[in-house]
């Protein structure tokens, strides 16, 4: 969700901030609700070129500090888990998309997963990449799926295994918060990003 749950657009010179791909309303007794099937603020996507992405958020939906609560319909699911909740905000979005951008004047990419390496003993002293294939990441075929049934033309910027590999590229204990907090999802510049800019400018030139 807040990842392109939240992007940064403009109209017309305007900032419109940080622009949900589903609607998150809060409740005072429940606060935070997610409402996976509504969309409220789709049209303020125009341009020619649209560019989404979501996931990062999803994975701490349900930590004790950040942890929200789904909503379908009018019935607020106390227990739905991560993946579904993705799923099923991810294909609201779909659905909105084909309904209402035309790709004929409208080109619509979708970066994809970037892998964080919390697992195991996590980032720290690590410093040079991965070697080898490594398992299939969590989501990535909700992704691949919910795009491979939509009418509209989607570009899939895949950078999945590219940083399931970086293992190195994250801050990890230097960020400036001390040495107990390690961040191996984030990513230092240059590095991974930089690659994705590569990427994404290729798309642009083929599309």
């Amino acid at each position: 969700m807040v990842d392109l749950i939240g992007i940064t657009s403009s109209i017309d010179g305007n900032p419109l901030g940080v622009i949900f791909h589903v609607d998150v309303v809060h409740n005072k007794e429940k606060g935070r609700i997610v409402r996976l099937d509504s969309i409220k603020y789709g049209h303020m996507w125009k341009g020619d070129v649209l560019i989404f992405n979501t996931y990062h958020w999803w994975t701490h939906s349900r930590d004790s500090e950040t942890r929200v609560h789904f909503q379908v319909g009018n019935e607020i699911i106390e227990d739905m888990g991560i993946f579904e909740a993705y799923k099923i905000g991810l294909t609201t979005w779909s659905k909105w998309i084909d309904a209402n951008i035309d790709p004929s004047k409208t080109t619509v990419l979708f970066q994809g997963i970037a892998a964080s390496h919390f697992e195991g003993k996590g980032c720290l002293r690590k410093t040079e990449p991965e070697q080898g294939p490594q398992p299939p990441y969590p989501g990535v075929e909700i992704v691949k799926s919910v795009l491979s049934r939509m009418s509209c033309p989607v570009y899939l910027l895949d950078i999945t295994l590219q940083t399931q590999m970086r293992i190195d590229g994250h801050p990890s204990i230097y960020t400036g918060k001390g040495t107990s907090y390690e961040d191996c999802s984030h990513w230092c510049l240059a590095g991974a990003p930089d690659t994705w800019n590569e990427i994404f400018y290729a798309a642009l030139l083929g599309v």
